[in-house]
């Protein structure tokens, strides 16, 4: 089975972008101001079209910060 991040911003309890792009994720919280960021793994099953979650969302909002705060100390 392949397993595949899913990344979600959420401003407040609404998901203001969804998919598997790390980068893109990171940008939209960039974007906006109360935003958090969330990961889940999801897997393939047998049929390649159908996809079935084995991690639920984990808030990293924290985790996100202290890279970006991290990279910022080093320059």
């Amino acid at each position: 089975m392949k397993a595949s991040n899913f990344y979600e911003v959420k401003d407040g309890s609404e998901v203001i972008w969804g998919g598997a792009s790390a980068l893109e994720a990171f940008e939209f919280f960039r974007r906006t101001r109360n935003a958090t960021i969330w990961v889940s793994v999801w897997g393939e099953t047998d049929d390649e079209l159908d996809f079935r979650l084995i991690t639920e969302p984990i808030d990293i909002t924290s985790i996100t910060l202290s890279a970006i705060a991290s990279t910022l100390e080093r320059r």
